[in-house]
């Protein structure tokens, strides 16, 4: 859909039975590579909307996310909140990631996602003139909060494991880089296992997109 101009995806068609595995906030030392390891074991390529913050401390593993074929995405630079963000401000959150993307990694970022899928007129107009599509999600498996990974993978089977869901996972928080994410790390793999059981094939946001009828 469209808004202001501006596109705007929660979900793809599903026509060709993918889902797109999305993460957000890093990257993060610990998790990343942990994340990159199962995905590569496993032959999938994933979505990773990461802060400017942490691109600009781990830039080296932001390259490598993007090396291994992965599509690295804008989570805004200090992950603000759109609807509490100045226009100038909120330029800044997004064209100054936009621009530290594309120079470590030297491939164009043109997706994002807004911090808590907050957007704003302001955001949008920013958007459409910069040619950025805005990335939610249908499915968010809360995986900061579950107390197990046992209820991140039963959030997923009840309600994201339909063709076209983009699925919200996190490799770290933004704010606190000591909490713990493992629970994510067990679910995720399982979680994959589960896909492939179900011919359903994990992609980038990307590729979702370029469904075919």
């Amino acid at each position: 859909m469209e808004i202001l101009g501006c596109k705007i995806i929660k979900k793809g068609l599903g026509n060709d039975n993918n889902i797109a595995i999305t993460f957000d906030d890093g990257p993060h030392p610990k998790y990343t590579p942990m994340i990159l390891e199962i995905l590569e074991k496993k032959g999938v390529r994933g979505t990773f909307f990461n802060s400017g913050f942490n691109i600009s401390r781990n830039k080296e593993l932001t390259r490598e996310v993007a090396e291994r074929g992965h599509l690295i995405g804008n989570h805004f630079f200090n992950h603000r909140n759109a609807l509490f963000t100045g226009r100038e401000t909120l330029n800044y959150e997004v064209m100054h990631t936009k621009e530290t993307i594309e120079n470590i990694t030297g491939r164009p970022c043109n997706y994002l996602r807004p911090p808590y899928g907050i957007i704003s007129p302001s955001l949008l107009s920013i958007c459409k003139m910069s040619d950025i599509s805005v990335v939610l999600w249908n499915l968010n498996t809360f995986d900061y909060r579950r107390k197990s990974y046992a209820q991140i993978i039963e959030r997923v089977l009840k309600k994201g494991m339909r063709p076209g869901s983009i699925l919200l996972f996190h490799e770290c928080n933004y704010k606190d880089d000591s909490l713990d994410f493992s629970n994510t790390i067990k679910a995720l793999q399982i979680i994959l296992d589960i896909m492939f059981s179900k011919s359903i094939k994990p992609v980038t946001v990307q590729e979702l997109l370029e469904d075919k009828p």
